[in-house]
């Protein structure tokens, strides 16, 4: 007999492909805040918006740590999911566009693709057609990709680069871990990297410097700020996350990082939380939609309010 572990995965399993083909995917938004932290006047200047992946009316935790991504490429459908995410972040994106009084309305947004669907023939044109639907430019989006998938796989690599040559470039997570990734960042339209969630973790666990000091921080610091130092000499921007207190805030800007992220400063720029959620119960299934479909009839999905600053 299964045990009720196992029972649950593969509900939460069915549940997830049944999802994907009734068209309810869900992105969960966690925006960044420019290196001056929430009260820079001009944050909202290209600011990263990290979107990761959710099924409307499926409780995540069911899942046991295995993921809508994990579960599309396991079956197989990886075009599927990367379809449906693109139109669903373009349709997002777009709104943001037309409201000017919105905190992301300049945002770029930072979507997860699976890599056997970067590396097919047809995601370009795929994702042009999607681009020209919502009258958006390739520069609005950043595909985003862990460093390890990037670093291992050369088809990959070039993938993006060709991706690059058409405007569309890469946001690389995990980033520091291993600086395999780092021969390549200028040869393969390398935008922006997220620096190790467990690397930023540790950083902000060692001892703060003394006042006055030149160089916060111990061993672990050093090395990051290199990371970093050597980044943005190659004209990449640097994410991080973690920041829950003016500390932290602090430590990562004297890092040299260019895009921050947590409850702290969403707390300051008068988000409610760090993640918001564009749904895609109303918008049409990008597998579904004609290639030739005038922009008027494709509907934006629905997102979550902003709350604005003040």
């Amino acid at each position: 007999a299964l045990s009720q572990a196992r029972a649950r995965r593969l509900a939460h399993e069915a549940a997830v492909l049944g999802g994907l083909d009734g068209g309810r995917l869900a992105l969960t938004l966690e925006p960044m805040f420019g290196n001056g932290g929430a009260d820079e006047a001009d944050a909202g200047d290209g600011r990263v918006v990290l979107a990761g992946f959710e099924i409307d009316g499926v409780d995540a935790s069911d899942g046991g740590g295995v993921g809508v991504a994990e579960i599309a490429a396991a079956h197989r459908i990886d075009d599927v999911l990367a379809d449906a995410a693109l139109e669903l972040a373009a349709g997002a994106v777009r709104a943001w566009r037309d409201d000017a009084e919105s905190p992301l309305h300049r945002a770029r947004l930072a979507l997860p693709v699976p890599p056997r669907s970067l590396r097919r023939p047809g995601f370009s044109e795929r994702a042009r057609r999607c681009l020209q639907r919502h009258n958006l430019r390739p520069a609005d989006l950043l595909l985003r990709v862990h460093e390890g998938e990037f670093s291992r796989d050369p088809r990959l690599r070039d993938a993006l680069a060709g991706l690059g040559e058409m405007g569309l470039r890469t946001l690389l997570t995990g980033f520091g871990a291993a600086l395999d990734a780092m021969p390549h960042l200028g040869t393969c339209a390398v935008d922006a990297v997220r620096l190790d969630e467990d690397l930023v973790d540790a950083v902000l666990k060692e001892p703060a410097a003394e006042p006055g000091a030149a160089a916060a921080g111990g061993a672990l610091t050093g090395v990051v700020r290199a990371v970093a130092g050597m980044a943005a000499s190659m004209g990449v921007e640097v994410c991080a996350d973690g920041v829950e207190d003016a500390d932290h805030l602090a430590r990562l800007r004297a890092l040299g990082c260019d895009w921050l992220s947590g409850p702290h400063l969403a707390a300051e720029a008068g988000f409610d939380t760090a993640l918001l959620r564009v749904s895609g119960s109303d918008a049409p299934v990008a597998g579904r939609v004609a290639p030739d479909e005038a922009p008027s009839e494709t509907r934006a999905p629905g997102i979550a309010r902003v709350p604005r600053a003040g």
